[in-house]
């Protein structure tokens, strides 16, 4: 999970587009391909939430 932690703070994902987020996650880490899933691009343990606009507003960690 810190891995990808680290992948959306050094690309700078949060108010980025939902497709670049997804891209850059399926990239950059070795977790499974990112999924949407409830207004959230899920990324193993990661909740990237994105809005109407399908910009990432918020990082939350899955429970």
């Amino acid at each position: 999970m810190l891995k990808k932690l680290l992948v959306v703070a050094n690309n700078n994902l949060v108010g980025d587009t939902l497709t670049r987020a997804e891209r850059v996650l399926a990239e950059q880490s070795n977790a499974t391909k990112p999924f949407i899933k409830e207004g959230c691009l899920i990324a193993g343990g990661l909740c990237l939430k994105f809005d109407q606009n399908e910009q990432i507003v918020a990082v939350t960690i899955e429970p």
